[in-house]
């Protein structure tokens, strides 16, 4: 397991926390004070992605307008931050293991079917959300450099969030 500091306000970090630490094996999301070489940071911050990679060590996943993505998609704080914490691990994992790769190299095309995608602005992941998934241009790239762990717990948890979503969804009768 990889250590991962959490940083940010509760109760939403111990959310993001315990949804993380009970869907997948490849991540520890730790919110007691030792910094670890991982660190996400849960902020109120402005931008229009579902994370923010700012180097090898620091991920940014933020509260803004995700309320609206969260009712939209049918998530929880949880599992919405949470998803988008293991998105950007990976690319932060990405960056510590290539010194030629910058976040600028991570754009990836809109497209409503990938995670990974750029969108320019955030309520535009709701059809991402809709059914999430990773292209398979993205898992042949995490793949090939090195992170295969991490794009088989990506797919792992997208994977178990659609069912639990489908059994909510049907539970509430609703989409």
């Amino acid at each position: 397991m990889i250590p991962v500091s959490v940083r940010g306000e509760l109760p939403v970090t111990s959310q993001v926390a315990a949804w993380v630490n009970t869907k997948q094996e490849r991540f520890h999301f730790d919110l007691s004070y030792p910094r670890h070489d991982l660190v996400l940071h849960v902020t109120d911050e402005t931008y229009h992605g579902l994370f923010r990679v700012s180097d090898s060590r620091n991920v940014h996943v933020s509260n803004w307008q995700a309320d609206g993505l969260q009712l939209y998609a049918n998530l929880c704080a949880g599992e919405l931050l949470g998803l988008s914490a293991l998105l950007g691990l990976t690319q932060a994992r990405a960056l510590a293991l290539n010194d030629f790769l910058r976040p600028e190299d991570f754009l990836h095309p809109s497209q409503p079917w990938c995670l990974f995608s750029t969108h320019p602005m955030k309520q535009d992941f709701a059809e991402v959300l809709d059914a999430p998934a990773l292209c398979q241009g993205c898992v042949d790239f995490y793949r090939c450099i090195q992170l295969e762990p991490e794009t088989e717990t990506l797919q792992h948890v997208v994977c178990k969030l659609n069912r639990c979503r489908a059994t909510r969804q049907g539970a509430n009768g609703t989409k």
